[in-house]
């Protein structure tokens, strides 16, 4: 997996307008702690399948200014992240022009 992306794992907690709330564990790659954060979703991300309250795996995109975005998204019963488990594209400009992820601590 490049620098710029990170593959972590979650629950889902609601989707609203082009956005997901996630609850995930640590992501030491980040240096995070377990806590809930919303987060945009990149524009491949197709959602029909995802129900709240689901466990998924995502990867997230880190752009040039540091914003955050889903670029891969799939269902998992796993706790811990399966490498490669969710096809993830870095998208042109992703996270350039949206907002980072804005979280509250568990």
């Amino acid at each position: 997996m490049p620098d710029h992306m990170v593959e972590a794992t979650g629950t889902v907690n609601a989707f609203e307008g082009n956005t997901i709330n996630l609850s995930h564990g640590p992501i030491p790659a980040l240096g995070w702690n377990p806590m809930t954060m919303v987060f945009p979703l990149g524009d491949e991300i197709d959602v029909s399948g995802i129900s709240l309250g689901d466990r998924v795996q995502f990867t997230l995109h880190m752009a040039d200014d540091g914003n955050l975005s889903v670029v891969g998204l799939c269902e998992t019963s796993a706790v811990e992240v399966i490498d490669d488990l969710c096809p993830a594209e870095t998208p042109q400009g992703a996270g350039h022009e949206a907002h980072g992820g804005n979280h509250e601590h568990q």
